[in-house]
């Protein structure tokens, strides 16, 4: 995965394309945001697909990109069901 500022760079002549694929709602729709964490950071739990029931971080806000939450000492997903 390329973070997004390395992309920038990469695609400089196409940042409005770029970015308007970069933070589109396609990229979390099935997914509802259950915990807003500020500066536009998300949790979000998935609703609908393969990763129903795990809990992805929306980062985007900062330019840091959506990937499945990790549990730091067990290094596996989290699911919403031990979130909670």
């Amino acid at each position: 995965m390329i973070p997004f500022y390395d992309a920038l760079e990469i695609n400089a002549n196409n940042l409005d394309v770029l970015s308007r694929n970069y933070f589109s709602t396609k990229h979390i729709s099935g997914s509802i945001c259950f915990c807003d964490l500020g500066c536009g950071e998300l949790f979000l739990l998935v609703l609908t697909g393969p990763e129903a029931g795990n809990v992805w971080y929306d980062g985007r806000g900062n330019y840091g990109g959506i990937f499945f939450h990790i549990h730091i000492k067990k290094k596996e997903r989290v699911s919403f069901f031990r979130v909670v």
